[in-house]
């Protein structure tokens, strides 16, 4: 099992079951929510900026809501 955290090189990906680039993207959208949720949620500038944009698209609301913590949700969705 890869750690989420670490990039994986598309070498990696293509041994792994199912679409390499798919996998790599999926990779970096789950690590995108991870670093919102652990660094970017308390900065008022990148919540303006999310608010301004109108939140996330439908599909990366719901992968949000899978996997940030309540605070962070309650947080990031306040002025949206």
């Amino acid at each position: 099992m890869t750690d989420p955290y670490r990039n994986i090189r598309l070498e990696e990906a293509m041994e792994l079951p199912g679409c390499p680039v798919c996998r790599m993207v999926v990779q970096r959208v789950s690590q995108s929510i991870k670093s919102i949720e652990n660094e970017l949620v308390l900065d008022p500038g990148y919540r303006e900026k999310i608010d301004s944009a109108w939140g996330f698209c439908n599909e990366h609301a719901q992968l949000w809501m899978e996997q940030a913590q309540p605070l962070s949700t309650a947080i990031i969705y306040e002025a949206v």
